[in-house]
């Protein structure tokens, strides 16, 4: 794996704090053409209950049917249905027949009510029969409107994070229908290395199941842990990604990343408040010449080869140069797209909520403050993917239209930018950005409903 930890500043003026912004990029090496992939163990968890009634639960099947069609041989299906109960449709087997599998998913209908965690806990189950070694993923298709069983949102996810810990098990959501429940979902996903999906186009399927499938027959690094350690320097740090964070016993943080498939480029952004840098008489640093350390970051990963997989490390010091000649501060444009697209994420995040409470004002201040933030920059080109963002939630915000359609997309986009992967399907309903290499355009525009009746951090740039 090819492993870049860039500043946005790498020099600042002495004896001034300052806030400045690290880019770490990851990309994957190619699978190997002669490698042959591995079996897996894919289970899908449809809901059927009466709230998917109509198009969500025709799309659902045929989702589910476009699973059956491209698994191979040797891979390994599940399919769970639940309502108010969840029923293995097809327990966990190697299909001989697809043509029998696909029938049995024609029959699936609603009915009854939404007990999401016990259909995927049933799916777990089912995925815990596959052998030692295969990559295990859930699939949840569902509209996340909890009404049965566990319906706190926070227990539901504690039961989907388990997975990932303690049996390998990765969960991606697709939402269906014009109510689903986005918070849900991308939270299931977000807390389980997987991916998440708004569904309501029949032309994204095709691409997203092709995305799922290859993804587990294709990936070359796996378990990938970041581990962040503040040095004297820095006041702190703040990820603008959402992964999983744990809390080491050395006061260092831990990262979940997950795996990364054959070529995959993903990029992690981090936010430095950065101490005033002293400066020893004759301009020199007061350590050494490379700067002052800020933090000390070690990337951990599995390395799949063809023949083994090997435990690898990356370890790097990230350093900062005081100095007193304000022309000397130059920006490193390369990582500009990156840090400003992430930065969006992040604000519009924070934006959703301010909505959700009615605070309108306090969510358009946050945005211009970053619209200003993000012109210190320079050149529009550069925070381009940024401002697409923050200028149609603005757009919405302005004309009393943050509807439900609106945060959907708001939704899905924070967590695409600040995931930022290479490899996802893009789905929403708007252009996709530069990074998203994998795109489904589809409406222009968002759907123009009428506004819903309830609608209801920032850091600025090194200044010299």
């Amino acid at each position: 794996m090819k492993i870049e930890c860039t500043l946005d500043y790498d020099k600042i003026m002495a004896n001034q704090a300052a806030p400045i912004f690290l880019a770490v990029k990851l990309k994957a090496d190619t699978f190997a053409a002669s490698a042959r992939p591995k079996p897996i163990a894919f289970c899908v968890v449809l809901d059927r209950s009466g709230s998917m009634q109509g198009s969500p639960i025709a799309m659902a099947r045929e989702a589910t049917k476009q699973v059956i069609r491209n698994l191979r041989s040797e891979d390994y299906l599940s399919v769970i249905a639940f309502d108010d109960i969840a029923e293995a449709v097809i327990p966990l087997q190697q299909i001989s027949s697809k043509q029998s599998a696909i029938e049995k998913i024609q029959k699936i209908d609603t009915r009854g009510s939404t007990n999401l965690t016990a259909g995927w806990m049933l799916g777990r189950d089912e995925l815990k029969k596959s052998p030692e070694g295969v990559s295990r993923k859930i699939l949840l298709l569902s509209d996340g409107q909890l009404n049965r069983g566990v319906i706190e949102p926070e227990q539901v996810k504690r039961v989907v994070a388990s997975g990932i810990e303690i049996d390998r098990i990765k969960t991606s959501s697709l939402g269906f229908g014009e109510g689903y429940n986005e918070d849900l979902l991308a939270d299931l996903a977000q807390c389980s290395n997987g991916a998440f999906y708004d569904a309501n186009s029949a032309d994204s399927l095709p691409a997203i199941f092709t995305e799922e499938l290859e993804g587990l027959q294709k990936i070359v690094c796996q378990n990938v842990r970041i581990r962040i350690r503040k040095e004297t320097f820095c006041e702190s740090f703040e990820q603008l990604g959402n992964y999983p964070v744990a809390i080491q016993g050395d006061g260092s943080i831990e990262m979940m990343i997950g795996d990364l498939v054959s070529e995959e480029e993903r990029t992690l952004v981090f936010g430095l408040e950065v101490l005033p840098l002293p400066l020893l008489p004759g301009g020199h640093s007061v350590t050494t010449l490379q700067g002052e350390a800020l933090i000390h970051l070690e990337i951990i990963y599995d390395q799949i080869g063809e023949k083994e997989i090997a435990s690898k490390q990356f370890a790097q010091m990230i350093r900062v140069l005081p100095i007193q000649n304000p022309e000397e501060i130059k920006i490193n444009e390369s990582v500009i797209p990156l840090i400003s697209a992430q930065r969006a994420g992040k604000t519009v995040e924070e934006v959703i909520s301010d909505l959700d409470h009615g605070r309108v004002e306090e969510a358009k201040a946050k945005i211009q403050r970053l619209r200003e933030s993000l012109s210190r920059y320079g050149s529009e080109e550069w925070t381009k993917d940024a401002r697409a963002l923050l200028d149609r939630v603005m757009e919405r915000v302005d004309q009393g239209n943050f509807n439900s359609a609106a945060r959907k997309m708001s939704k899905y986009s924070s967590r695409s930018y600040r995931n930022m992967s290479s490899s996802t399907v893009w789905t929403a309903e708007v252009e996709a950005p530069t990074f998203s290499k994998k795109t489904i355009i589809k409406t222009p525009e968002l759907s123009k409903e009428k506004p819903d009746s309830n609608q209801n951090g920032e850091s600025q740039d090194p200044h010299i």
